[in-house]
């Protein structure tokens, strides 16, 4: 053969293998990142220390469906793409797949990776004549002063701050910073007990910490999310030592407690979506945002699922403690709970279903069974018997709608037998409550007849035997049961607080007076005499976030530092 020719063909052939690299590499001009190294239909390793995130898109808007952990190999598919300063390259690991980043600046998370290839001697590195600045470690702010903080010789769970993730795996490392080698992982729930720290490295706090299996590392106490304009997010949440009675309420977009008397305030978990959605009063607990359970250890409470998932909300039993977080269902929508009277079963309302589940989430079972809607419920004193709410379709002999009829039952919740309690062709908004003995129903309707000028109702029923014993028009405002279940007191938009007794006698009306007015937005907490209220502002009313207390008796309002 032409030596010559054979030349021009090696030659070539090297020149096409070339191009076939570069084409796989994509173009390396992709600014702030660094130079790609990785390969199409090849191997990669995440770099021992953090997990690198995996999004559905190459991009930080993208969702992120999973992670890959310090140290793990993946198949590389497809890439690179540019886009936000960074090299995405299409993976699979582990059954999931989607866009991880190569690195960021002169640093690389990902390095090529050939199976029993020699680990890669590191090269010590001189100390620069002008290191870099070090980075201001951020502190998780508060809404209120918090009196669980983390410290030596307490507890922490492991928690989740980002509403973009679905759960959060903690590396727990034998030194603190992002090199320190890996020791055990730690899931979203687990306890983990403070045994050191902090210590400040790589811009992060970390606490040495000790497992249930007697693991001890080092772990981050939160991070800052890039994606979210910089919002830190915690990863430990410390526990609240506060005992005895406590309430719970929302401030900013968080789970807030307080002792009977205000004091001692604990932040627990983070709300994901802003309070108008997770809490809105007209889908879960006419003024019961939370749900204190009979024995004052649990919070019950509904919350849409994570963002880029579902629109289902999900009921969440949390302990007052913070030590546990337990969602109790999963996709179906929760418009109303409540806490049987010895604590041990919750009763819901999912828009189409009435059922019984045990405390802890399990042995679900439907009360009520054909598909039609259902929004309130409620448990009789006997524990026994629940009253529940049902929209049903009323038709004429061709099949056309009439009109809807709002009906209300009780029913016994293992034997079953309904029975009709109150029956209207109004609108029944979810301003229903049950007295507390339990002996009455009270629900407001409205009359849209006349939009310009709706008419609100009241009706009042004896439960054991239908009889309506109040029937009121009212303006449109709020109302709740006295303590003594002998009156209703509503709350009227003009500033009024009137008081109405159930047998007929005469009411008595007075303004509101005192510090200022009554927030706009406010959730009630619990009556603390037999005509004192404690409330507390709405995330919706800022300026006035906090405690109050209203005499219904002489209108005075107070705030309460």
């Amino acid at each position: 053969m032409n030596k010559t020719w054979l030349f021009a063909v090696l030659l070539f052939s090297l020149f096409i293998g070339q191009g076939w690299t570069i084409l796989a590499q994509g173009d390396p001009n992709c600014p702030g990142a660094p130079l790609p190294r990785l390969t199409v239909d090849a191997q990669a390793r995440v770099l021992p220390g953090d997990a690198n995130n995996v999004r559905d898109t190459p991009s930080r808007s993208g969702a992120r469906v999973g992670s890959i952990p310090g140290g793990a190999v993946f198949n590389v598919l497809a890439g690179p793409a540019c886009a936000d300063g960074l090299n995405w390259w299409q993976i699979e690991y582990a059954g999931l797949t989607g866009w991880t980043v190569e690195g960021s600046g002169a640093d690389y998370w990902v390095e090529p990776f050939e199976a029993n290839a020699p680990e890669p001697t590191r090269q010590p590195t001189a100390t620069p004549t002008n290191p870099p600045p070090v980075r201001p470690v951020r502190n998780f702010q508060p809404p209120v002063d918090a009196i669980n903080r983390i410290e030596v010789g307490g507890r922490v769970r492991v928690i989740n701050d980002d509403p973009d993730s679905r759960t959060v795996t903690l590396t727990i490392r034998a030194e603190p910073g992002r090199g320190g080698a890996s020791r055990a992982q730690a899931r979203e729930g687990d306890l983990l007990a403070v045994t050191g720290g902090p210590a400040e490295v790589d811009g992060l706090r970390w606490w040495q910490v000790e497992t249930a299996s007697g693991t001890q590392g080092w772990v981050i106490e939160g991070l800052v999310n890039e994606d979210r304009l910089n919002v830190y997010e915690r990863t430990l949440l410390a526990l609240c030592p506060a005992q005895g009675e406590r309430f719970a309420y929302q401030v900013d977009n968080y789970v807030v407690t307080n002792n009977a008397d205000g004091s001692a305030a604990c932040v627990l978990d983070r709300l994901t979506l802003p309070g108008w959605i997770n809490f809105g009063r007209h889908s879960f607990g006419f003024d019961k945002h939370f749900l204190i359970s009979p024995d004052g250890e649990y919070i019950l409470y509904a919350e849409q699922l994570r963002q880029n998932e579902s629109g289902f909300s999900t009921l969440y039993r949390l302990k007052q403690d913070g030590s546990e977080r337990l969602a109790l269902t999963g996709s179906t929508d929760v418009n109303w709970a409540a806490w049987s009277p010895d604590g041990t079963r919750i009763a819901i309302a999912t828009g189409w279903q009435i059922g019984i589940l045990n405390a802890d989430g399990s042995s679900f079972f439907g009360l009520t069974r054909d598909p039609i809607s259902r929004s309130w419920v409620a448990w009789l004193p006997d524990g026994q018997h629940v009253v529940y709410a049902e929209s049903q379709r009323s038709e004429d002999q061709a099949g056309s709608f009439i009109e809807w009829q709002h009906v209300f039952y009780s029913i016994h919740v293992r034997e079953g037998g309904r029975r009709e309690i109150a029956r209207t062709n109004l609108s029944v908004d979810n301003s229903i409550q049950l007295s507390p003995d339990g002996s009455r129903l009270a629900f407001t309707m409205n009359n849209y007849d006349n939009p310009a000028e709706p008419v609100w109702v009241v009706w009042v029923t004896d439960i054991e035997t239908g009889e309506r014993v109040l029937e009121r028009e009212f303006g449109m405002g709020r109302f709740l049961w006295m303590p003594d279940s002998r009156a209703l007191v509503y709350f009227t938009n003009e500033g009024l607080i009137e008081v109405v007794p159930i047998n007929g006698d005469e009411g008595m009306t007075v303004a509101r007076s005192g510090d200022a007015p009554l927030p706009y937005e406010w959730d009630v907490l619990r009556w603390e005499t037999d005509r004192q209220l404690l409330i507390s502002a709405a995330p919706l009313s800022p300026d006035d976030a906090g405690l109050w207390t209203v005499d219904v008796i002489t209108g005075e309002l107070e705030r309460r530092p």
